[in-house]
């Protein structure tokens, strides 16, 4: 049941941070980028945002816990519209065989990543793991 809890929050984590990230890429999209170019800058605004939120609450005297799901919220949200909005756009993005081969590779090392991390090294029962 742990594992499936760490993979189910694994996913949802995924989800937030993609959200963001493709709709700064639907926001910087120009007619010359390629579909690959958008998912790059997807993955790479999906990284900028979370840490641009970082550090705006660096200031606040405040703890991060209590600042930061409705910060996130509000930035799902605002995401959520900007997608909505371009929706023609994104349902173009898994066409392409490119953005096809980078998705399962990013999904590939991600899965693998997270394997790792579930499996259970931290167990110090006296039981042996191999």
């Amino acid at each position: 049941m742990e594992t499936l809890i760490w993979f189910g929050s694994a996913i949802l984590l995924v989800a937030c941070l993609a959200v963001p990230g493709l709709a700064v890429a639907a926001l910087i999209h120009r007619e010359g980028m390629s579909p690959g170019e958008d998912v790059m800058v997807a993955l790479a605004g999906g990284t900028a945002v979370t840490a641009l939120a970082a550090v705006a609450q660096l200031p606040l005297p405040l703890a991060f816990t209590t600042v930061s799901p409705p910060l996130m919220i509000v930035v799902l949200a605002a995401s959520a519209v900007v997608l909505w909005r371009r929706r023609d756009w994104l349902r173009s993005l898994p066409g392409d065989p490119q953005v096809r081969l980078m998705l399962a590779a990013t999904g590939a090392l991600f899965a693998i990543a997270l394997t790792l991390g579930a499996l259970p090294w931290d167990k110090s029962d006296g039981r042996q793991f191999l």
